[in-house]
């Protein structure tokens, strides 16, 4: 684990030093900066695919869009016409665009909040509507009424005049940027935060990228800050995802029943036997306990679960009672730690 940290502050330290200085000095140095930042992102997206256990897609799409947008920019710093620009440019707004959604289900997710099913399609249809309109230079005069390109020491650079639906994407990032304000908001409130280490990380994420959003708004530069701060908000997403995977695989040592003066050989000792009265008694449940336990680890609620199986509640603490007795767990928190645990053993063999 400390060897991730050492090698995160390694990439930040040679990025801050290769990069970020430059902005400042020769513009040609631009194209340095967003390759720097593309190597970041494709470095990101391969952290997560090998160190993280169970991969989700909304980060799989969260850190794919970042690498995209980074591209996206490096190839338009690039380009030698105006054709090539713009499909630069249609590159790095489609992964703008879809990350974005991507980054409000990603911190939802992690603060426990759940959506309605048809919210996901909603956003993805919003998202290709923005895109359209933002794809449309070069063929339609409403998101530029005109573009051309210049090369500014080398560096390819689009002169805009704005169109009347311009103003589309600004609306579209701010209310993405509003919606998981609220949702920080309500993980505040509700307690969804499980330590102080998951609080910042999440408000660090989001702040970043709306500080650096409103200094792009204020400050002409020919630079796509953002390409900056989405790194900075994947890396904290990314240690996120790592800190909660390891704290996960170690909760089980932690468990209530243990005496808290006890030795670590005693807790290992502890662990062994609960891990094997949990596995024995997996193959003792009965097809309706089976069932209760598999909407426990989908997270289902009591109501949803009585729903799903037509009983009533008091039928469900029944089963609970032989469930949990069987497995030799008290909650479900401890039934849900022992059997991500398990899993993750099983796959490290």
């Amino acid at each position: 684990m400390k060897k991730l940290y050492l090698l995160a502050l390694a990439v930040f330290v040679a990025f801050g030093a290769t990069g970020c200085g430059a902005i400042g000095e020769k513009s040609g140095a631009v194209s340095t900066i967003y390759a720097v930042c593309t190597v970041c992102a494709a470095l990101l997206l391969l952290a997560y695919c090998c160190f993280v256990k169970k991969r989700n897609v909304y980060y799989l799409i969260l850190f794919s869009c970042i690498l995209i947008v980074n591209c996206g920019y490096f190839w338009l710093s690039a380009a030698t016409s105006l054709e090539s620009a713009l499909n630069a440019n249609r590159l790095a707004y489609f992964g703008s665009v879809f990350l974005l959604p991507s980054m409000l289900m990603v911190i939802a997710e992690s603060l426990q909040l759940k959506f309605a099913r048809w919210a996901p399609v909603v956003m993805l249809v919003i998202g290709v509507c923005v895109f359209l309109v933002a794809a449309s230079p070069g063929i339609l005069p409403i998101y530029y009424h005109s573009v051309s390109l210049e090369i500014i020491e080398g560096v390819a650079v689009l002169n805009k005049e704005y169109g009347p639906l311009h103003p589309l994407y600004l609306f579209y990032l701010l209310g993405y940027f509003i919606v998981i304000i609220a949702c920080l908001v309500i993980g505040f409130l509700r307690r969804r935060l499980s330590s102080v280490f998951h609080a910042i990380a999440l408000t660090a994420a989001v702040f970043v990228n709306i500080g650096i959003w409103l200094l792009e708004q204020l400050v002409d530069l020919h630079f796509e800050l953002l390409s900056v701060s989405y790194i900075i908000s994947a890396s904290f997403l990314l240690s996120l995802c790592l800190l909660l995977q390891y704290a996960e695989k170690r909760s089980v040592i932690f468990l209530p029943t243990e005496p808290a003066t006890a030795s670590l050989t005693e807790r290992e000792d502890e662990v062994c036997q609960r891990l094997e009265q949990f596995n024995s008694g997996l193959s003792e449940l009965t097809p309706t306990e089976r069932l209760i336990f598999e909407c426990y680890l989908a997270g289902r609620t009591t109501a949803e679960i009585c729903t799903q199986l037509d009983i009533k509640e008091n039928t469900l603490k029944y089963h609970n009672k032989n469930l949990y007795g069987k497995l030799g767990v008290h909650s479900r928190k401890e039934l849900k730690a022992l059997a991500a645990y398990t899993k993750t053993e099983s796959e490290t063999k």
